[in-house]
């Protein structure tokens, strides 16, 4: 293992090249400065040469032989730099800047295979210390995606708009004729929020946020049972407030209409609550018809967000996933390490956003509210991170409710009992806020009808233990 170590990957010719046409056509610096760092070089002369060039730029200085000589003596690093001779060398060896670029990314991919080999040595050697293998396994995602976050930040080429025009037109005519699997996710069940919205797109983070009992992780949860029970397509759930047993009692009372306490406590507390065996077997049938296809995914275990990161990599490679929601921001605890709480919230919904860029898997991320309603440090930063920020509040009997709906004009709604005002705010790229009515009809959590012309969503079915055909013949 430390002949491995010693034996670290590098290209002297590569560096040279780099430093060479730094030094004698100074321009280069700005082809360079996007890929290459000074910690990429394997040589430590080079090191010392390239900081050297970059205070002299900061200085606003010309950069050639005699400045970098200057500055080299004057900081006394002349001759960790090699000395005048090598220096002297490194100008006669400057040829051409032609295949600059291709020598700075040989310079750089030879920094990540030095460090991946120094991570993946480090992991090996506190494996066989017998240390947490489950820290371990966090902390060793948390390491190799650090490398991932800077090949991403400094590999990729970057394009003039106008070099990216014909690439732009050629994917947008691809997408219109179907042929490119990157169209929105449509939501059936909640049509005015898919308006509001136009879809859910691969890349976007959803912030969804209330106070307690607003309704806010059944928002969620209906959204996840849309595309995932309905739509039959991948979707995963994170749920660290409730267990995975509650979460499916709750997927299955959401879509056959009987009430979550019958299935949290099927004994009941006196002989009109309890689930008899015959019920059972008629809303396992009725479970069957609705669930049978679903495609969701749900984990209860406490995980840290590169924990996260890694289950959702696996689950899209696996399942090819398509939506995922974490319920909730305040209950994940980061593996890094921060001064506050407010950082590490901060932290956490910036992670969640570049996660789902990177994955291209939208995320909608849960948030509770304080008791005054509100934003705290977790809905400040998901405010400013989501593509679409969902406050969701519980409606006061009596309270109007005013809509400026395109087609109809302005109107108002009166707030019945036991419904929900879900406004989604700050839309990016539209003035103002929007937004719909909610309740829990039958058990299943649906739009309201706000204006009696017009339907938004699909028939409600009736409770299940008011069907006529709950008991089986």
């Amino acid at each position: 293992m430390k002949n491995l170590i010693e034996q670290l990957p590098y290209n002297l010719e590569s560096e040279k090249i780099v430093i060479s046409s730094l030094i004698s056509e100074p321009q280069s610096l700005d082809e360079i400065k996007p890929i290459v760092r000074a910690n990429h070089f394997f040589e430590e002369k080079h090191v010392v040469i390239f900081n050297a060039i970059l205070d002299i730029e900061k200085d606003s200085k010309p950069i050639d032989q005699i400045s970098l000589y200057e500055k080299l003596k004057a900081e006394d690093l002349l001759s960790k730099a090699g000395g005048i001779q090598y220096i002297s060398n490194l100008v006669e060896y400057f040829n051409s800047t032609a295949h600059l670029g291709y020598h700075s990314k040989i310079v750089f991919e030879k920094f990540l295979a030095r460090q991946l080999i120094k991570k993946c040595f480090n992991i090996i050697n506190r494996s066989m210390k017998k240390e947490d293998v489950f820290d371990l396994v966090s902390e060793a995602e948390k390491e190799i995606g650090s490398l991932s976050n800077e090949f991403d930040s400094i590999a990729n080429d970057e394009k003039l708009l106008s070099e990216r025009l014909d690439e732009i037109f050629d994917d947008l005519e691809v997408r219109s004729k179907g042929e490119k699997e990157i169209e929105a996710l449509r939501l059936e069940t909640l049509p005015s929020l898919n308006r509001i919205i136009g879809g859910i797109m691969p890349t976007d983070l959803i912030g969804i946020y209330g106070k307690e009992k607003s309704t806010k992780t059944s928002l969620a949860h209906e959204i996840a049972l849309d595309i995932g029970a309905d739509q039959q397509l991948p979707v995963c759930i994170f749920t660290f407030e409730n267990s995975r047993e509650e979460t499916e009692w709750k997927s299955i009372s959401m879509r056959t209409g009987i009430e979550f306490k019958k299935l949290r406590n099927p004994k009941g507390y006196d002989s009109n609550s309890k689930l008899t065996l015959e019920e059972i077997e008629t809303l396992k049938r009725h479970s069957y018809e609705k669930l049978q296809g679903s495609k969701i995914i749900i984990s209860d275990k406490i995980l840290d967000e590169y924990q996260i990161a890694n289950k959702l990599r696996i689950w899209k490679k696996k399942y090819k996933l398509k939506l995922c929601v974490i319920d909730y921001l305040m209950l994940i605890n980061s593996i890094e390490k921060f001064q506050n709480r407010r950082e590490e919230l901060n932290h956490l919904s910036r992670f969640f956003k570049q996660l789902a860029m990177k994955l291209e898997i939208p995320i909608i991320l849960i948030s509770q509210s304080n008791e005054s309603g509100e934003r705290v440090a977790e809905h400040k930063g998901l405010e400013r991170d989501a593509n679409y920020f969902i406050y969701v509040q519980a409606g006061e009997k009596g309270q109007s409710v005013k809509f400026n709906d395109p087609f109809h004009g302005q109107y108002n709604y009166t707030i019945e009992e036991d419904q929900f005002i879900v406004t989604v705010r700050g839309i990016r790229h539209s003035k103002g806020n929007k937004s719909f009515i909610t309740q829990f009809q039958n058990n299943r959590y649906i739009e309201v009808e706000t204006k009696p012309n017009r339907t938004t969503h699909r028939e409600p079915e009736t409770n299940w233990y008011e069907r006529d055909d709950r008991f089986p013949i």
